[in-house]
C-alpha cells in the first residue's frame, strides 16, 4: 500500500515485525467508513430475509442457524439503503459479550444486519481474509478490550475501532499468510468442532440415563402431582430491584445468578435488606424454578452453606414436604425428559416464554420410597461428578486448541513465523499432537 504509516504512532508489538510491513489504523485499509447496521428494532416475521446479530458471529464464520429472526422485503430494502452486505465483509461485534469477535461474508447468502456488528470492507489493495485473521490475532483482541467502554455492557465505538492499528504487508505475502492460516485454522476448527460434539454427546447420555431410572420408576410407583407433597403453594419471588451489593445483606438470588454447575456465581452477586423480603428468605432444600424468559425451566436447589438468600419474581419457589420426598430426588427428575416435556407442553408462546406456578404444580412424577428416592438421588449425584469431570477434561483442551489457534494467528500475522516453510517443518502436527497427549482428550 502507498500509505505513509511514519505518521502513526506504532504500538509496541509493531518492532518486531519485517522490516518492509507497514503498520496502518484500520480505518486506512477500508474502502468505505466502518459502519452498521440499523439502530432500530424491525417487525421481526416467520420468514423473509434472514437478519442476524452478535450471536450469529462464531469463531471466523457467520452461523446463520443463529439468526435474530427474518425481516420483510421492505424493511431489508430500507436498511440496504445504509448497508447491503457484500463477499468479503468482515463483521466486528461492537457490543455486548462477545465484544471483538469476527467473522467474513463468505457465501452469496441474502440476509443484513443489526446495529451491534461493525463492517469492515477492505480496500482492494488487501486481502480480507488476511485482514480478518490479524483482527481475530491477540494484538488486536487486546487492543479492543483496552478501546472498549462500559455501560450496561461493553462496547467499542466505530471511530475507535477504525484507529486500531493491524499489521500490513503487501498483497502477496498477505495472500500466503491468509491461505496459511486458512488451512491450519480448519483443522484447528474441526478438531474443536468434533470436542464439542463429544460433550453435547455426553450431556445427552446423562440425560438419557436419568431419564431411563425415572421411566423404570414409572413402571413400579404411583405419579404424584408436585402440588400434593408441597408443605405450601408454590410462591413466587419478590419483585423487588437487583441495585444492593452490601455482603451483610441477604443475598437476592436471580436466574442469571445460577451456574451450570448448580452452584452461585461470584460475579453477579446482590442483595437487599432483610426487612424488604422477610416473606422471601429460602431454606434449605427449597427448589426454584424459572418461569419466564429463554432459560424458562431451569431449576435451582437451595443449600444453607450457600448462606442466607431470598429470591426474584421471575422465580417459583417448591418447598417439599421431606417425609414423602427428597428435594435431590426432585432436582434429580428436573434433568429428565418428562420433565422437560411437561415445560415445552405448557409453554405460553407470549412475547417471552412463560410457565406459571400453576403449571409446576401439575407436574407429575413417579415417588417411590424414601430409601429408593436416596439410591437414586445417590446414583445421579455419582454419574453426574464423572461426567463433569470428562466434560471438563474436554473442555480444557478445547481451551488449549483456541489458545493455540489465537497464538498461531498472532504469530503469523505479525510475521513471526515463515508461513512457507513451517507446515512443511512438522510444527503444526507437533502442537497439536502435544496438546492432546497433554490433555488427555
Amino acid at each position: 500500500m502507498s500509505v505513509d504509516s511514519s505518521r502513526f504512532a506504532k504500538p509496541a508489538w509493531a518492532s518486531g515485525l519485517p522490516s518492509d510491513w507497514q503498520v496502518l489504523p484500520i480505518k486506512m485499509i477500508v474502502s468505505t467508513p466502518i459502519t452498521d447496521g440499523p439502530h432500530e428494532t424491525p417487525e421481526f416475521l416467520d420468514e423473509g430475509v434472514v437478519f442476524i446479530s452478535a450471536e450469529a458471529i462464531q469463531d471466523g464464520k457467520i452461523d446463520f442457524a443463529r439468526r435474530r429472526g427474518f425481516i420483510s422485503e421492505t424493511d431489508n430494502r430500507r436498511y440496504s439503503r445504509k448497508y447491503s452486505p457484500e463477499t468479503g465483509d468482515i463483521y466486528v461485534v461492537k457490543s455486548g459479550a462477545t465484544t471483538g469477535k469476527s467473522a467474513m461474508v463468505g457465501e452469496d447468502t441474502d440476509f443484513n444486519i443489526w446495529s451491534p456488528l461493525a463492517v469492515v470492507r477492505s480496500k482492494p489493495s488487501m486481502d480480507s481474509r488476511f485482514v480478518l485473521h490479524a483482527i481475530r490475532s491477540q494484538i488486536v483482541q487486546d487492543a479492543i478490550a483496552i478501546n472498549w467502554s462500559w455501560g450496561t455492557q461493553q462496547n467499542i465505538g466505530m471511530g475507535a475501532l477504525g484507529r486500531i492499528q493491524v499489521p500490513v504487508p503487501d498483497h502477496a505475502t498477505q495472500r500466503q499468510i491468509a491461505d496459511f492460516l486458512d488451512r491450519e485454522t480448519a483443522r484447528i476448527d474441526l478438531l474443536i468442532e468434533k470436542k464439542q460434539g463429544l460433550v453435547a454427546l455426553l450431556g445427552e447420555k446423562a440425560r438419557r440415563d436419568v431419564s431411563s431410572l425415572f421411566e423404570k420408576l414409572a413402571l413400579d410407583h404411583r405419579m404424584w402431582r408436585l402440588k400434593h407433597v408441597l408443605v405450601a403453594g408454590l410462591v413466587y419471588g419478590a419483585n423487588e430491584p437487583s441495585d444492593g451489593d452490601d455482603p451483610d445483606d441477604v443475598r437476592y438470588i436471580r436466574i442469571t445468578d445460577i451456574a451450570a454447575d448448580g452452584n452461585l456465581r461470584d460475579d453477579t452477586f446482590k442483595s437487599l435488606p432483610r426487612e424488604r423480603i422477610r416473606d422471601y428468605i429460602l431454606e434449605d432444600g427449597d427448589i426454584l424454578f424459572a418461569r419466564s424468559g429463554a432459560t424458562v425451566g431451569k431449576s435451582f436447589i437451595y443449600r444453607e452453606h450457600m448462606g442466607e438468600c431470598c429470591y426474584a419474581g421471575y422465580l417459583i419457589r417448591a418447598r417439599v414436604n421431606r417425609q414423602l420426598v427428597s428435594p435431590d430426588f426432585l432436582k434429580c427428575f428436573t434433568s429428565t425428559d418428562q420433565f422437560w416435556n411437561h415445560i415445552l407442553g405448557t409453554n405460553i408462546q407470549a412475547t417471552i416464554q412463560n410457565v406459571s406456578a400453576e403449571k409446576y404444580a401439575n407436574l407429575a412424577f413417579p415417588l417411590p420410597p424414601l430409601s429408593v428416592q436416596g439410591e437414586i438421588s445417590g446414583k445421579v449425584k455419582r454419574d453426574g461428578e464423572r461426567y463433569a469431570a470428562t466434560k471438563s477434561s474436554v473442555n480444557a483442551s478445547i481451551d488449549r486448541l483456541k489458545e493455540y489457534r489465537s497464538a498461531l494467528i498472532t504469530a503469523a500475522v505479525t510475521g513471526q513465523i515463515d508461513v512457507t516453510t513451517y507446515a512443511k517443518s512438522g510444527t503444526p502436527d507437533r502442537r497439536l499432537d502435544a496438546i492432546q497427549e497433554e490433555m488427555g482428550a
